[in-house]
C-alpha cells in the first residue's frame, strides 16, 4: 500500500432521504492497493435517537468505496466511519430523513404467523412470478420484461444473481460477477444442452475470484431500483447448481466473501428478499461438490442473517428434499412441489413449520416436453387457488 496524495476528499450522500429510501455514503481514497477488495475494510455507523445502524462498506471501483443505509425512522441522522484506510476513516456527516413517499410501505417482514405485511403495516399478499436467467441475457431481454411486468399484477420477482447454464439457456452472460483471467475455454459440448455441462477450466483458471465485477453488480442495482419503482419485491437467488462457470463449487471462503459483498451492496434496497438457493439439494447429488451439504447452508443462512442490518425474508428453494425451515434463520417456507395434492402438502407445511408458505414452484406454464414446464394455463390457475385456499402463496413461472 502507498499513499501518492495526501489530499482526503469529504464524503458525498444525500442531504435528505425518506424512510426506508438509500442513503449512500461515497468516499475515495488516493492510496494504491494491490487489491482494494481484500486489503480494505470499511464500516459505516448510523444514529438517529437510540437507533443505531452498523453497516458494511464496499469498494466499488475506481479508488472508491461506498457504505449503504435504509433510514428505518424519520428524522436526523449522524454518521461516522471506520476503516483500516486513513483517507476512509472518521468520514462523518448528517442528513435529514422525511415521510416515506406514497408507494413506499417499507420493507416486507413476516406478519402474525402465516402472512406478510410491509414495514407501515399494509399488508402484502405474494403473487410471484419466474424470471430466472432475465439479468444475464441482453438488454432487450430485460426491458422486454420490464414493460411485461408493468403491465401485469405480479408484485414479486425472482431471480439469479449468477448466470445460468441449462437447457434453453447455453449462452455466455454479457458480464461476469468476477474479472476474467485471460480466455474462457469452453467444452466441446458446451451448447449441447446437456444438464450442468462445466468449462475445461477449473473456476479459479477462469476467473479471478479475490476481486469482483463492479459493474456486474451495478447492473443488478439498477434493474432493483427499477423493480422497486413497479412496486415489485425482488427475491434474489444468491447460488443455483446450472452452472457452467464455477460460480457453484468456488469453496467455503470464495461463497462467504460473495455473500460479504452482496450484502453489502444489496440490503440497503427495501424490495431485496435473500434465497440462499434454488435447488439447493442438487448440489451434492449432482455436482459431486461437498462445500454445500446442509451444515454449510445453515452457516451460510447464519452468515446473510449477521451480515444484513434490516433482517430481510430469508428462505431456500429445494428440487426433491426439503430442507429443515424450522430453524430460527429461516423466516418462511420455500417449497417446490409439482406432484399431486397440493392443497393437503401447502396445509401439512403450516402445520410443520408455523411459518408463512410460498410454493415458489408448482411447475411452469408453457409446451415444452417436460413435465415441469408443460402446464396448461387451466392447470396453472387450479394450482395456485388450491396453494392459496390452504393459506398459502404461489409463484407463476411460465417457459
Amino acid at each position: 500500500m502507498t499513499n501518492v496524495s495526501g489530499n482526503f476528499q469529504a464524503p458525498t450522500y444525500l442531504a435528505q432521504v425518506e424512510q426506508w429510501g438509500l442513503q449512500e455514503i461515497t468516499l475515495h481514497s488516493t492510496r494504491h492497493y494491490d487489491n482494494p477488495f481484500t486489503e480494505v475494510q470499511l464500516r459505516g455507523h448510523f444514529r438517529s435517537g437510540e437507533q443505531e445502524v452498523v453497516a458494511e462498506g464496499f469498494y466499488d471501483g475506481n479508488q472508491t468505496w461506498k457504505v449503504r443505509l435504509m433510514p428505518q425512522i424519520q428524522g436526523r441522522w449522524t454518521f461516522d466511519t471506520s476503516s483500516n484506510d486513513p483517507e476512509l476513516t472518521m468520514q462523518s456527516g448528517s442528513f435529514d430523513v422525511g415521510v416515506p413517499g406514497p408507494d413506499n410501505h417499507g420493507p416486507v417482514t413476516v406478519q402474525g404467523q402465516y402472512h406478510f405485511a410491509y414495514a407501515d403495516g399494509t399488508p402484502y399478499f405474494p403473487l410471484g412470478t419466474t424470471i430466472y436467467n432475465w439479468l444475464n441475457r441482453d438488454e432487450k431481454l430485460e426491458l422486454r420484461t420490464l414493460a411485461t411486468l408493468t403491465n401485469s399484477p405480479f408484485n414479486k420477482v425472482r431471480f439469479l444473481i449468477f448466470p445460468k447454464y441449462y437447457l434453453y439457456n447455453t449462452v455466455e452472460p454479457p458480464l461476469y460477477p468476477y474479472p476474467l483471467i485471460g480466455e474462457r475455454t469452453l467444452s466441446p459440448d458446451r451448447f449441447s444442452g446437456e444438464l450442468f455441462a462445466n468449462s475445461v477450466q477449473s473456476v479459479e483458471e477462469a476467473f479471478d475470484l479475490s476481486r469482483f465485477n463492479p459493474a456486474f453488480f451495478a447492473h443488478i442495482e439498477a434493474r432493483l431500483r427499477e423493480l422497486q419503482t413497479l412496486n415489485i419485491e425482488a427475491e434474489l437467488i444468491l447460488f443455483h447448481p446450472y452452472d457452467s462457470w464455477g460460480f457453484s463449487n468456488m469453496g467455503a471462503a470464495h461463497d462467504e466473501a460473495y455473500l460479504q459483498y452482496v450484502v453489502a451492496r444489496f440490503a440497503a434496497f427495501r424490495n431485496v428478499w435473500w434465497t440462499l438457493a434454488n435447488e439447493y439439494d442438487l448440489f451434492g447429488r449432482f455436482l459431486g461438490d461437498r462445500m454445500k451439504e446442509e451444515k454449510n447452508w445453515d452457516h451460510l443462512f447464519q452468515l446473510v442473517q449477521k451480515l444484513d442490518p434490516y433482517q430481510h425474508l430469508r428462505g431456500i428453494h429445494n428440487c426433491f428434499d426439503w430442507y429443515d425451515h424450522s430453524k430460527p434463520w429461516v423466516t418462511h417456507v420455500v417449497i417446490q412441489h409439482q406432484g399431486k395434492e397440493l392443497y393437503q402438502v401447502t396445509l401439512d407445511a403450516k402445520k410443520k413449520y408455523s411459518k408463512p408458505v410460498i410454493v415458489e414452484e408448482y411447475g411452469y406454464e408453457g409446451s415444452i416436453p417436460f413435465e415441469w414446464g408443460n402446464r396448461s394455463a387451466g392447470e396453472v390457475v387450479n394450482l395456485h387457488w388450491e396453494v392459496t385456499m390452504a393459506g398459502g402463496y404461489g409463484s407463476h413461472g411460465e417457459t
